[in-house]
């Protein structure tokens, strides 16, 4: 009699113990996610299919590799896609921006930067970032709207991140002067923007010794 209230007493310990849930002092639930959010895990993941078309996209038709004659070809169609009409800037749903820059190495296009309108960031990051989900799923990264905005000075803020295949998308909040900022939309080849950023900090290290060595000459 005694082993079998035991052994009860054992197997309501132990399906307790699996049934505690967390709680805060209000005694609401609570998980333990942190601000910057590795949703990694409850994403689902792409089709290897789509994987092997969309990581080869910079942008709509604008594929990466292309060189600048091509560029400048395909840039020409999606900015016409999306002028607003009686404007200088463009639109992607209802997210705005005014410029496309992109980035070449070895000849191949491999990093777009969409330079969001300076206004309305929170506004412009909820847009985008619903256009993003929409078409890619949740992303791997995702961090809060920052409450406090830097104040000086030039700064960047990734917000979400997606990894596609060989490809990433970043959102980014970027702080102009500390009273303007904007959205940008980052989409580039991570190991060809290591090498093309490791050969321009090549560039100007030798820069700064040969200006160093002309300085020595002329004294």
């Amino acid at each position: 009699m005694e082993k079998k209230i035991f052994f009860i007493i054992l197997s309501f310990c132990l399906i307790s113990c699996i049934q505690i849930e967390t709680k805060d002092m209000s005694g609401r639930k609570t998980t333990n996610r942190s601000k910057d959010e590795d949703v990694s895990k409850i994403t689902p993941a792409l089709p290897d299919s789509i994987i092997k078309i969309e990581e080869k996209k910079a942008i709509a038709n604008i594929m990466f590799g292309i060189n600048k004659a091509q560029y400048k070809q395909e840039e020409k169609k999606f900015l016409k896609d999306v002028t607003i009409v009686d404007s200088h800037n463009y639109q992607l749903g209802e997210y705005e921006f005014f410029l496309l820059n992109s980035k070449f190495y070895d000849g191949g296009l491999y990093f777009i930067d969409l330079y969001g309108s300076p206004y309305n960031a929170r506004n412009q990051y909820k847009v985008l970032y619903e256009l993003l989900e929409t078409k890619y799923n949740k992303p791997q990264i995702k961090n809060d709207f920052p409450d406090n905005l830097p104040s000086t000075g030039r700064t960047e803020y990734t917000l979400a991140k997606w990894n596609i295949g060989k490809k990433i998308i970043d959102i980014v909040l970027f702080s102009h002067d500390g009273e303007r900022y904007s959205i940008h939309l980052y989409s580039y080849i991570p190991k060809v923007k290591e090498l093309a950023e490791k050969l321009e900090s090549e560039k100007k290290n030798i820069e700064k010794e040969k200006n160093a060595s002309k300085a020595i000459d002329l004294l």
